[in-house]
């Protein structure tokens, strides 16, 4: 039996080591019952399976050749997956426990809910400013009076250089269907909507105008 996948699943791939310094023993995705992996040894990332009817109970590894050649064209296309290895270390892969490279519910000491495309716009203005060859930044996790929950992002930036600030809006979600929450609750009668507050735009001098 071989695990089917679809085009979410080949997303993690994105996280596979790249270029001469990765490590090229890290450099396959692996499938489990939980879901696809990937990792780099600096981030992990997991995509769950379309359907968990049908899949196999062993945990394999597909080498970056073999996903290459096999990746979905469309988003609704499911794969029937073939050229898998055993899920064990060898000489040419090192194959840790993926489970543990996620931190448990428990360990969480804050959360914050955001768009994930309002994140993703403000780390590719991050990226444009910052001459830092590790592109470090520091978020923090912020709740004021006047703005509500936010995150901020700073850059490193030496003297002489052009430094960046970005502040994002939380949202707010109540519902039951975002994994990981510490007491593993269920929230049944939650409302399920995603709403998010504009930040309090706060006007300075001239005249002021309704619409």
């Amino acid at each position: 039996m071989a695990f089917r996948l679809n085009r979410k699943n080949f997303a993690v791939t994105r996280v596979m080591p790249k270029g001469p310094e990765g490590n090229k023993r890290l450099a396959y995705m692996h499938a489990s019952k939980n879901g696809t992996t990937a990792t780099d040894s600096f981030v992990v990332a997991r995509v769950s399976l379309p359907s968990k009817e049908s899949q196999p109970v062993s945990p394999v590894i597909y080498p970056k050749a073999v996903v290459g050649k096999v990746m979905p064209v469309e988003h609704d296309e499911v794969v029937s997956m073939a050229g898998e290895l055993p899920a064990s270390t060898t000489a040419d892969h090192a194959v840790p426990n993926m489970d543990a490279l996620f931190p448990e519910p428990a360990d969480q000491v804050a959360e914050f809910t955001c768009d994930a495309e309002q994140l993703l716009t403000l780390l590719k203005v991050v990226m444009d400013v910052s001459e830092d060859a590790d592109h470090c930044v520091r978020l923090r996790y912020c709740n004021s009076p006047r703005l509500g929950k936010t995150l901020r992002i700073d850059s490193l930036a030496f003297p002489g250089t052009q430094a960046f600030c970005g502040v994002l809006k939380g949202v707010q979600y109540d519902g039951a269907h975002i994994a990981g929450e510490s007491d593993g609750s269920v929230k049944p009668n939650a409302d399920e909507t995603v709403k998010q507050a504009p930040l309090p735009l706060v006007l300075s001098t001239g005249r002021k105008f309704r619409g």
